[in-house]
């Protein structure tokens, strides 16, 4: 009776191996490279290199997964499929909102010089001698961006730099200053003492001052406030005239186009993440 038992269980047992001959195979070689690992005195784990143990995990990694059946392979094949196209149309979706993003600024932009087209055309019957820039503060990295210009004339409408340090220029003495704005006129037409001026009353760099394109002699720089009063941008009118606009009308004009100014930068503001990859930087 015994033995019967016992070839039933031989029986038995030889079908399992036969049926799950790479299961065992796998089963012997982790036990024997566990024995080998805790027990065996030739086995140095410390002597490993790197490749040697990236097979050791792949190869684990590898039974791992073959250890589930066919059908849990399937279920997470799927369940990968599945993340894979969420992760596409994520992708996607992120790509679009980009794009979307990008072109609203641009239209935001392109409206932005329309209206200060307008404003000077209408309210300061600007010449070709004259500009007018729009920059906004940025607080995390205490710098201004240019965010609309306007010239008639081509050259001096173009912007090479779109950054410009909180503390130089025209913009930082109307920023810092208790009344809000700046005004200067009748600056130097001798370039040595032209340049002087911006060097010594502006802070400006000796090498940007000799490569401005615009020799402005004349220079007015109001604050832009957002509805609670916050600084948060500069509007810059120069002219290469040195008597070209009265004060109290550039601060007539300004005060009363504050609101959609600050409108304007505000929403330059919300898309700035756009700038920012342009610029190559995080904001």
């Amino acid at each position: 009776m015994a033995k019967s038992i016992n070839d039933n269980f031989l029986v038995i047992a030889v079908k399992f191996i036969v049926r799950n001959k790479w299961e065992v195979i796998k089963y012997l070689i982790f036990a024997t490279l566990a024995i080998i690992t805790f027990f065996g005195d030739g086995f140095d784990t410390e002597k490993l290199s790197w490749i040697d143990l990236s097979v050791i995990v792949g190869f684990i990694a590898w039974a791992i997964f073959s250890i589930l059946s066919d059908d849990e392979k399937r279920k997470l094949k799927q369940e990968l499929e599945k993340l894979k196209n969420v992760s596409e149309k994520l992708n996607a979706e992120e790509e679009y909102h980009f794009e979307t993003k990008r072109m609203c600024k641009i239209s935001v932009e392109e409206l932005f010089n329309q209206f200060l087209n307008l404003l000077v055309k209408r309210e300061l019957d600007f010449s070709a001698s004259e500009r007018i820039s729009v920059y906004y503060h940025n607080k995390k990295k205490d710098e201004f961006r240019i965010i609309a210009r306007y010239s008639e004339h081509p050259e001096f409408n173009r912007t090479n730099r779109f950054r410009f340090p909180t503390k130089q220029g025209c913009i930082y003495r109307a920023w810092i200053g208790a009344i809000g704005y700046h005004f200067k006129k009748a600056l130097p037409n001798d370039q040595d003492e032209y340049l002087e001026v911006l060097v010594e009353d502006y802070n400006m760099d000796e090498e940007i001052v000799r490569e401005l394109r615009m020799r402005s002699r004349f220079y007015f720089a109001q604050v832009i406030k957002n509805k609670a009063t916050e600084r948060i941008g500069v509007i810059v009118v120069e002219s290469e005239n040195k008597n070209c606009f009265e004060l109290e009308t550039l601060r007539s004009v300004f005060d009363r186009n504050n609101e959609l100014l600050a409108e304007f930068i505000a929403l330059n503001k919300r898309l700035d993440p756009i700038m920012a990859i342009n610029l190559g930087d995080n904001g």
